[in-house]
């Protein structure tokens, strides 16, 4: 019983933890501009060498990774929140990456 629930915890740490890059190749990378003047960065990461559409899309804010996009699994984490959302849900929330909080000054 003790070994299930530290296996359940362990399964429930993994789902909620921002995706993991390293050892990653980048295979794009830019910037740009919102309405606000923050500046937007992402970076691209071949997710899955055999599979051309996987990849993870971080996107940084001034203080760092503010959203990572997951595809082909459509989801998004968000770092504030520190939990994944499905790209509908974020959208209705949040129309554009601008719209996602992050640091707008350093």
């Amino acid at each position: 019983m003790f070994t299930n629930v530290l296996f359940g915890l362990g399964i429930l740490v993994a789902a909620v933890s921002p995706p993991n890059t390293d050892g990653m190749p980048l295979i794009n990378q830019g910037f740009g501009q919102c309405p606000d003047e923050s500046v937007i960065e992402f970076r691209d990461f071949d997710s899955n060498p055999q599979n051309p559409n996987a990849l993870i899309r971080i996107f940084y804010g001034p203080d760092g990774p503010f959203a990572a996009l997951v595809l082909p699994d459509k989801q998004i984490y968000l770092y504030d929140e520190q939990r994944y959302v499905s790209i509908e849900e974020l959208q209705l929330k949040y129309p554009t990456p601008c719209d996602i909080p992050h640091k707008t000054k350093i």
